[in-house]
């Protein structure tokens, strides 16, 4: 029960935490593609309509911090889930 415990605690500014990792762990790839789409090797598809050039760029670059908060917001909760479990169960495990 003392392994639940130590990975129970919530830490704390956990959803900034999140965000900052996964947008600096996104960042290559984002610019990456947005480049690919500013030289039209790739276009980045928006709205089911390739685009391609500056514009190509512009979206590329607006799209991370998009995609960066989705992907946080999913797996923030799914990390508080997790521990509102882990939490319930180390309160069971107090009571036998």
């Amino acid at each position: 029960m003392s392994f639940l415990k130590s990975i129970s605690s919530k830490p704390d500014r956990s959803f900034k935490l999140f965000f900052w990792k996964f947008f600096f762990g996104y960042l290559p790839i984002g610019l990456l593609i947005s480049f690919l789409s500013l030289f039209e090797v790739n276009p980045v598809v928006f709205n089911e309509e390739p685009v391609v050039g500056i514009k190509g760029f512009m979206v590329g670059l607006l799209m991370i911090p998009l995609i960066v908060l989705a992907i946080t917001i999913m797996v923030w909760l799914l990390f508080t889930v997790g521990n509102s479990i882990i939490n319930l169960l180390v309160r069971l495990g107090r009571n036998n």
